[in-house]
């Protein structure tokens, strides 16, 4: 054992120096690599801060101009002198464009007058800078072009009269596709989140439009109404994991991000606030060379204590040689200590190990419990922002007949017709209480605790459905064949309603436009304990594309501007089914016209709800 301890010795030196240069070679590489990326982090925030912000008193300038006030008071000549004027302001600074609007939202002159398309004629009330410029304040707003589809940061003024009073706006937008420009011959990968953690800006076109978390309620309904993203797809980064290196964050990253520059491996993930834009610039740095270059050191460090150590063993072995025979008595005593000495340590040190591992294995239970904790509640809220993002399009219909109903209620009490007036706000209350019903069904739905499963007599969900959209079809003309069969099948009134509701609105939507519009409602036992419930219409049917992806989140083939939804009705419908055992199905009909199946547990052959 005595001639194998020097070796034993040298080797843990050895793996000790080896150990502490590669810790010495990372910490000092990866602070080097931390330097440089906030450095670089901290020049592309300026820059974008600073290519922005020289925009920002543009509007104030051009709002003060005469030609803008006459323009908005309808003086002849003056409108296309502004147009003349904002047009050369644009080319001159490099804005990507000016334009004037009207109190009432209306843009009556812009610097793109002579391009298709144009911002004039159209109404911009629905964006936060125009509100906040009417208001007196600047607006500053950052969004995907509702018209041009492109990427710009939105500056607006006030346009006041000598009283002071706000009579117009004017706005201008920054190209920020020309501004990331560049960054894009950068060797890391950089981006700009705003406050809705979706990528804005980036030196891959392909970061554009991620998103890095789930977007709230609040924040989504916002994001909606003020068109903010426009029609852009948003979607999550590729799969990543976090971890850290010397207390900075690191991500590892797989084959995906080969997409954006990364190899696959370990990444610096580093971030800083550019608050007066309202962005999180990022940014990603390869550790591979930090990480090749502290095993190196360490390679390096153990290689030079392994030379050492070996030349003093053998200076030992020598000297060892030459006093053996006087001292061996003492050396066989002092030999002895030291052996007890060292497995007292070495049992001293196995049991330290085990109490870590015994503290490792518990904390490792622990971590594993909160991950799966963790992942069951992501996946609540990612259902729930799914399904809350179709909530305005599923209640669209309800709140169309309770304003019907209203208008109606004021001519019948204006006519001194009390009780037919009654009578409609008595169907107002009942639709607000079907409203709510939708409501908590669908939140019921995320979180897959919904209304629990009962008989539902098919015969009065098709009554309820077809009630709800009755209006509509004698305005459009749509017959309805339906027969009552007395069938009962297992599910949610209200869910079940939804999903018709919806396969109805639908097939009043195809055939549009269409002669003699037909729609057809039939309810069949399968003999296997099953029900299929059909809706067929007699419009141009399904395409090829569009029955590959009936049941994909935001896909629709209406046409833009109908404001028939997100694309979100079947997709809500097809989990909504699900819920209930069953099976959605969509297809051409051979005789013409699209045929939507729904396939159901048959419920017990008595009364049900």
């Amino acid at each position: 054992m005595r001639r194998y301890l020097p070796f034993c010795l040298i080797l843990a030196a050895t793996l000790l120096a080896g150990g502490v240069g590669w810790w010495a070679g990372r910490s000092t590489g990866m602070d080097r690599l931390a330097a440089r990326g906030e450095n670089t982090l901290r020049l592309a925030r300026d820059r974008l801060e600073g290519q922005i912000d020289r925009y920002r008193a543009l509007p104030r300038l051009v709002a003060e101009m005469p030609v803008i006030a006459r323009s908005l008071g309808d003086m002849p000549g003056a409108i296309p002198e502004a147009n003349e004027l904002m047009e050369r302001l644009a080319g001159f600074t490099g804005a990507l464009d000016i334009y004037l609007m009207r109190p009432d939202g209306l843009t009556i002159a812009a610097s793109n007058w002579r391009r298709e398309p144009t911002f004039i004629g159209n109404n911009y009330t629905f964006r936060p800078y125009f509100r906040d410029a009417l208001a007196g304040g600047l607006g500053r707003y950052h969004a995907r072009g509702s018209i041009t589809a492109l990427r710009g940061y939105f500056f607006a003024s006030p346009v006041r009269a000598p009283d002071n009073t706000v009579i117009g706006v004017v706005a201008v937008k920054v190209d920020v596709e020309v501004l990331e420009a560049g960054w894009q011959d950068e060797q890391d990968l950089i981006w700009f989140t705003d406050r809705n953690s979706v990528v804005f800006i980036a030196s891959k076109p392909g970061l554009v439009f991620r998103t890095t978390a789930l977007l709230p309620d609040r924040e989504l309904t916002e994001m909606i109404l003020s068109r903010q993203y426009d029609r852009a797809p948003l979607r999550n980064l590729p799969e990543f994991g976090r971890g850290s290196i010397e207390g900075r964050e690191t991500w590892t990253v797989g084959a995906p991000w080969a997409e954006f520059g990364l190899r696959p491996g370990t990444v610096l993930h580093l971030s800083q606030p550019v608050n007066p834009l309202g962005f999180d610039a990022h940014i990603l740095l390869d550790t591979g060379e930090v990480l090749s270059g502290a095993r190196l050191t360490g390679v390096s460090s153990g290689a030079v204590v392994l030379v050492l150590g070996l030349g003093w063993l053998l200076l030992a072995q020598r000297r060892a040689a030459l006093a053996a025979r006087l001292q061996f008595e003492e050396d066989t005593r002092a030999e002895l200590s030291r052996l007890v000495g060292e497995r007292t340590r070495e049992l001293t040190r196995t049991n330290h190990r085990l109490i870590g591992e015994v503290a490792e294995r518990r904390a490792a239970e622990e971590a594993l419990r909160r991950a799966q904790d963790d992942l069951v509640q992501a996946g609540k809220l990612s259902a729930l922002g799914q399904m809350s993002a179709g909530i305005s399009h599923e209640l669209n219909q309800p709140l169309a007949a309770i304003r019907s109903f209203a208008e109606n209620g004021t001519i019948l009490l204006d006519r001194g017709r009390e009780a037919e007036a009654r009578e409609n706000l008595t169907q107002i209350a009942d639709l607000t209480a079907r409203m709510a019903r939708i409501i908590r069904n669908l939140r019921a739905f995320v979180r897959r605790e919904g209304e629990e499963l009962r008989d539902v007599a098919l015969d009065q969900v098709v009554a309820d459905s077809l009630g709800l959209l009755e209006g509509r079809f004698a305005e459009e003309g749509v017959t309805v064949d339906w027969a009552p069969g007395g069938i009962v099948v297992r599910g949610g009134g209200v869910r079940l309603a939804q999903v018709l509701v919806n396969l109805l609105s639908n097939a009043a939507d195809a055939m549009r436009g269409q002669p003699a519009p037909h729609i057809g409602i039939s309810a069949t036992r399968a003999g296997d304990g099953r029900v299929s419930l059909s809706v067929r219409d007699s419009g141009p049917g399904l395409s090829e594309d569009a029955a590959g992806r009936l049941f994909d989140p935001f896909y629709t083939t209406k046409q833009v501007g109908e404001g028939h939804g997100l694309g979100l009705g079947l997709s809500i419908s097809y989990g909504i089914v699900q819920s209930f055992g069953g099976v959605i199905r969509g297809a051409t009909h051979p005789d013409g016209g699209a045929v939507f199946t729904v396939t159901l547990t048959e419920g017990a052959r008595e009364e049900a709800a």
